[in-house]
C-alpha cells in the first residue's frame, strides 16, 4: 500500500514537473520573441536619415534710410547754435537738390557737448572754451538709388565748409514676411528631393517626417557666405541674397 502511495507522488511529481517546464518553456518562448520584437521596432525607429535643405533668393531693396551727421562749435551756446542752423540749411537745400520730397528729410533733436579748457600736457581744466553741437539730417526714402547717388555727392558741402559726416546708406527689403514661408516650403522641398537621392540609391525608401528645425533667416551681401547662428541681415547693398535653411529628420522604410 505504501508502495503504491509513492509511486502515486512521484507520478504526480513528475507530471507537475513536466508541467512546469512546458510552462518555463513557453514564457521563455513568449518573452524572446516580445524581446525580438522590441529590437526590430526600435531598429525600424533608429532607421532615419536627417538632410539640411536650402533656397535662395536674390531681392532688391525697397527702402533707404540715409543719415548726415552736422556739427558745429562756438565759444557760446548762441555762436555754436547759429552757426548750426546755417549748415542745417545748407544740409536742407543740398537734399532738395538731390530730388528729395520735402516729407524724405528730418532732423533730429540737437545734442550739446561742452569743451573744457585743457592743460599743455591735455589734463582738462574747469574752465569753460567753448561748446560743440550735433544733429542728423535723416533721409527715408524708396527711391534707394537716389539714396546711393546723393551719398557719394556729399562731398560738395565740405567744399562749401559745411562741417557734415555721411554715414553709408541703409538699404532693407520691406516685405521679407510675404516671401519667408516661400523660401521656408523651397528649402524643405529640397531637402526632400536631397533625401530621396540618397535613400533610394542604397534600396530604401523615405517615409514620414520625424522632425522639423528651421535656422534664421541670412540675408547677404549677393552671393556672400557669412551666416550667422542669430541671422544676419547686410544693410550695405541695394541688391542681397535671402536665404532659408531648413533641417529635415525623415525615417527610412
Amino acid at each position: 500500500m505504501q508502495y503504491s502511495v509513492r509511486v502515486n507522488l512521484f507520478g504526480t511529481a513528475f507530471v507537475f514537473a513536466c508541467l512546469l517546464g512546458v510552462s518555463i518553456f513557453a514564457s521563455t518562448v513568449v518573452v524572446s520573441r516580445s524581446i525580438q520584437n522590441r529590437s526590430a521596432e526600435q531598429a525600424r525607429a533608429r532607421r532615419e536619415i536627417d538632410m539640411r535643405g536650402t533656397s535662395r533668393v536674390r531681392i532688391r531693396s525697397d527702402l533707404a534710410v540715409w543719415r548726415v551727421a552736422i556739427t558745429s562749435q562756438g565759444n557760446s551756446l548762441e555762436s555754436a547754435y547759429e552757426s548750426l542752423e546755417k549748415s542745417s540749411a545748407a544740409v536742407r537745400e543740398f537734399l532738395k537738390s538731390q530730388s528729395f520730397a520735402p516729407e524724405e528729410i528730418g532732423f533730429s533733436a540737437i545734442s550739446t557737448r561742452t569743451l573744457h579748457a585743457r592743460t599743455k600736457d591735455g589734463t582738462e581744466l574747469d574752465d569753460i572754451a567753448g561748446y560743440s553741437l550735433q544733429r542728423y539730417a535723416v533721409v527715408t526714402t524708396t527711391n534707394v538709388e537716389k539714396a546711393a547717388a546723393a551719398a557719394g555727392a556729399v562731398t560738395q558741402l565740405l567744399r562749401t565748409g559745411v562741417r557734415v559726416t555721411s554715414d553709408p546708406p541703409e538699404f532693407t527689403f520691406t516685405k521679407l514676411g510675404d516671401i519667408r514661408q516661400s523660401l521656408l516650403g523651397q528649402a524643405a522641398r529640397d531637402a526632400r528631393s536631397r533625401a530621396d537621392e540618397v535613400v533610394t540609391n542604397t534600396g530604401g525608401k523615405v517615409g514620414a517626417v520625424r522632425e522639423v528645425r528651421t535656422s534664421p533667416i541670412q540675408i547677404t551681401q549677393p552671393n556672400s557666405t557669412d551666416v550667422s547662428g542669430l541671422g544676419r541681415y547686410d544693410t550695405s547693398t541695394i541688391e542681397k541674397d535671402v536665404t532659408a535653411v531648413v533641417n529635415v529628420t525623415f525615417g527610412i522604410e
